[in-house]
């Protein structure tokens, strides 16, 4: 691309706008619910008339609404052609339950991929069986196989699983969203992206039935065997910790990686190096670039180089959609550079994604998408023309087509021959010339800046441009799906970078050596976890200081405008620097005008950037009620309270119970997401709020408990309150260390402690400061509070059990309350008739997972309940249920529907 050339928009870059209309047109099919025709007759019209005012600027805008309808008709076609047979057609309309036991008959689908404690398997299903009926079907099931023991693991070997093998199972497939809860990612959504319909798990490979395939073994099979072999031995001779990085970074083998490192990846904005997918081989293209450019300048060479090595790695660590996705991009725009002389990367790109979103238009909507076409849009109109400019300011020389000096400052000028003037090739060169010059070149230099320290220097400089340009068009797109601005990434984007290369680099040659003799690759392997605890090191405390990683909400409804604002100066930005031509003689004027504009784009694209990162207008006004929102987190508790004036408070936040052994010395964390990070805090971000005013953990049980960790690193907390008997639960010390780290003071609170929050009364019922805890269980430690707005009141009970339910009846007052947070999950232990008598609730909220391990709710207290005329309403069932009043009304919905509930005053 030259900055010399000057035609309109749609000549230079046709693919990018006729990419543009088709995305809009999936968009329109995918909100709107038309027949076939209308789309078909509009795409002949507007394609007729495009032919017929093919000369005109008429055609032009013909054409790109003939595009536009083609792909509203492309999408309702993708709708259309999901066939009834189909796995995700036949749970979704509710043929079968999501849960239920089935058998499942088919072939599988390439590779197995292996995990820690098991395998998992990708099944193109033909059969499904279900309570005796057999039925025809088609779909992908994603099965992990269980094998948590050696004995397991040589079973699961010995059925020699590979692509093609016919294999027999039951399982509980699932598909349907786990969390029904605003801002959860949907699971069914995810599982589509990934091409799977549905997913299960195998307790053992022994209820596996495999028949070996009897066609060619695929040569992939051969690749997939090294990279196996590559995985055994890599977990053989490294650290669990150090492996997880080499597999997860150099094999695409994510599922050894544990979850206090990706943590620490996260929150330096780098985890990208760790993961195989688009975004990692954008970046490890642009880094393979730059490496070749530094040896040839010569496009061809640098196609013919970089992308079969590319493909090589994309293919070696699996091929999943979005890597090779990334890699057709890539590979688009390199041949348009290498075969044309004047080609467009831009409009590369625009081919190659208009392409991907023909084949499969639902990848539109699909984040990796998104984000492999910002970081690929940010390299190609940020980084490579700023590349291309800086170094032709530092390699200028006198040409009969350049004869004059780039026109530029001289700062400018000076930095850049800094890193790229080289002495010894103007002295060739002008011996070659007829002619004689003298150069005024102002490189920096002394006995530090040598030539080959320049040469790293700008190899830095590109990379950090390359980094830069990136991280700005895929600001908005962090914000929104990751809710984080990683502000370390510029910085350690390289570090890391350099160091996880070193490492792997000993890592093979530890391999290597020691495939002849162990004792020989001793040194390489010290020397590469020495290099891993470096990089882990380093990056933790870059993290934990004022660089940390902001965490971020997002803004909903109208103000969702502001993100696609953020594009408008940062493509005006692109724009002048296309038109940014170093070695044409502007008129004063215009140049001043280019300045002016530019100058305005980034104040401009700084301050929407601001808004969208610092997000003042986010979180909800006042609007003078009490809203009690009980979150469906599974089997846990998180109840989220909005008071009068807008206050906040989080009443528990969730969490998974580990029922592994706690004898193991080194205990593997596999990196899953906490429900205190994809479900609560999601749903905190989802609403606006970066910060909660209080965090209240009734008692220490692990589904109440470690929720609060996460919000208590992700929000600003301005008090934690426990209760006076809280006790020591597993993650206790954890939240107790995020709060004094945090200087947030935690306050004991027991029976008879009375505070008012914008208008409401917030009472401690339970327990009393007193109390005895010998012999207590965890659950009768719990917090009882009681809200009261107006005439309206909450109990909120935690998992108190008979024995605190009956020592509350005798010496609390009054305890009629309008909603009732049941008791322990709706347990048999809880919710006695006393105390649902002495409650009256007219509403009555159970907090359970859908299909509970324990039981709940037990039909004894569901019996209870509706003998005393509450409404029940459970979040397994319902969702996250909302119960707001303005102290005279309550109105109710859940996340499924409104409930028809309009409670008058008694």
């Amino acid at each position: 691309m030259t900055a010399s050339i000057r035609t309109s928009g749609f000549t230079t870059h046709p693919l990018v706008w006729l990419f543009s209309a088709f995305a809009a047109g999936i968009v329109i099919g995918k909100y709107t619910d038309f027949s076939l025709w209308p789309w078909t007759v509009g795409c002949g019209t507007f394609a007729l008339f495009a032919f017929v005012f093919r000369s005109r600027t008429a055609g032009t805008f013909f054409l790109l609404a003939a595009f536009l309808f083609m792909g509203t008709l492309r999408s309702e076609i993708e709708s259309a052609s999901i066939a009834d047979n189909r796995l995700r057609s036949i749970y979704d309309n509710g043929h079968i339950a999501s849960g239920q036991t089935v058998g499942i008959k088919g072939n599988v689908a390439g590779a197995s991929e292996p995990a820690f404690a098991g395998r998992f398997v990708i099944v193109d299903a033909a059969e499904i069986e279900q309570a005796g009926d057999a039925r025809k079907v088609s779909g992908r099931v994603r099965v992990f196989v269980a094998a948590r023991s050696a004995e397991a693991l040589d079973d699961l070997e010995r059925l020699r699983i590979r692509d093609g093998s016919e294999i027999r199972f039951t399982c509980e497939l699932e598909r349907e969203e786990r969390f029904l809860t605003p801002g959860v990612s949907s699971r069914k959504e995810m599982l589509d992206r990934q091409g799977v319909d549905a997913a299960c798990s195998v307790k053992s490979p022994l209820l596996l039935e495999v028949s070996a395939s009897d066609g060619v073994r695929n040569p992939m099979e051969a690749i997939h065997d090294a990279r196996l072999w590559l995985m055994d031995e890599v977990r053989r001779k490294f650290s669990p910790r150090t492996a997880g990085i080499l597999i997860a970074s150099s094999l695409g083998g994510k599922h050894f990686l544990d979850k206090p490192t990706a943590d620490i990846f996260r929150e330096g904005g780098t985890f990208h190096v760790l993961i195989i997918s688009g975004l990692h081989i954008t970046f490890i293209g642009g880094i393979l670039l730059l490496l070749v450019s530094r040896f040839t300048e010569n496009r061809k060479w640098q196609f013919v180089i970089t992308v079969p090595l590319l493909w090589a790695f994309s293919l070696a660590v699996g091929g999943e959609p979005p890597v090779v996705r990334a890699c057709l991009m890539f590979t688009a725009i390199l041949f348009g550079l290498a075969m044309f002389r004047n080609a467009s990367p831009l409009n590369s790109l625009g081919l190659t994604t208009l392409a991907l979103i023909v084949w499969q238009p639902e990848d539109l909507f699909s984040p990796s998408f998104q984000l492999t076409c910002a970081s690929m849009l940010g390299i190609v109109i940020f980084a490579m023309p700023m590349i291309e400019r800086l170094r032709s300011i530092g390699n200028w020389m006198p040409t009969s087509e350049r004869p004059f000096p780039p026109n530029t400052s001289a700062g400018l000028s000076t930095f850049c021959e800094t890193l790229y003037w080289n002495e010894a090739a103007w002295e060739i060169e002008s011996k070659r010339n007829v002619w004689s010059a003298r150069l005024f070149k102002h490189p920096l230099r002394n006995k530090y800046l040598t030539y080959s320290m320049r040469r790293l220097l700008a190899y830095v400089t590109e990379v950090l441009i390359v980094s830069v340009s990136v991280q700005i068009l895929l600001l908005p797109f962090l914000i929104v799906y990751f809710h984080r601005i990683p502000i370390a990434s510029l910085i350690l984007n390289i570090w890391v970078g350099v160091l996880l290369a070193l490492e792997s680099f000993t890592a093979v040659a530890a391999i290597l050596i020691g495939s002849v003799a162990d004792i020989l690759s001793i040194p390489f392997v010290e020397l590469t976890e020495l290099l891993n605890r470096l990089m882990l090191w380093s990056s933790a405390a870059m993290v934990e200081g004022p660089l940390a990683s902001m965490r971020v909400p997002i803004y909903s409804g109208a103000g969702r405008i502001f993100y696609f604002i953020y594009f408008i100066p940062a493509l005006v930005l692109a724009w002048l620097l296309y038109r940014w031509d170093i070695f044409a003689i502007e008129s004063g004027r215009l140049w001043s005008r280019l300045r002016t504009a530019g100058l305005l784009s980034a104040v401009s694209l700084m301050i929407v950037g601001a808004v969208i990162a610092f997000h003042p207008f986010s979180s909800p006004a006042p609007d003078g009620k009490l809203t009690v929102e009980f979150l469906d987190v599974g089997q846990g508790d998180a109840t989220f309270i909005t008071f009068p004036d807008g206050r906040t408070m989080l009443v528990d936040g969730g969490g998974r119970v580990n029922f592994s052994s706690n004898d193991q010395t080194e205990q593997f964390v596999p990196d899953n997401m906490t429900i205190g990070e994809s479900v609560v805090s999601e749903f905190l971000w989802e609403r606006g709020y970066s910060s909660v005013d209080m965090l209240v953990a009734t008692h220490a049980d692990t589904d109440h408990e470690q929720g609060l960790v996460d919000v208590a690193r992700n929000f600003d907390i301005s008090a934690a309150y426990l209760s006076s008997v809280h006790g020591e639960g597993d993650h206790t010390r954890e939240l107790k260390d995020v709060l004094a780290k945090k200087r947030v003071p935690i306050v004991e609170l027991g029976s008879g402690e009375w505070f008012d929050v914008g208008g409401v009364s917030v009472e401690v019922i339970y327990p009393p400061y007193d109390m005895s805890t010998e012999a207590m269980s965890r659950n009768d430690r719990s917090l009882v509070i009681r809200l009261t707005y107006g005439r309206r009141s909450f109990l909120l009970t935690g998992d108190i059990e008979a024995a605190s339910e009956k020592a509350i009846i005798a010496f609390a007052g009054s305890l009629t309350a309008d909603v009732v947070k049941v008791p322990h999950h709706g347990s048999r232990t809880s919710s006695t008739r006393e105390f649902i008598s002495k409650a009256a609730p007219s509403i009555s909220v159970i907090s359970a997972g859908r299909r509970s391990m324990f039981g709940h709710p037990h039909p004894e207290t569901i019996r209870t309940l509706t003998e005393y005329g509450s409404k029940i309403v459970t979040t397994g069932q319902d969702g996250t249920i909302t119960v707001s009043t303005d102290g005279d009304e309550l109105f109710v919905s859940t996340f499924r529907s409104d409930l028809p509930v309009l409670l008058q005053l008694r």
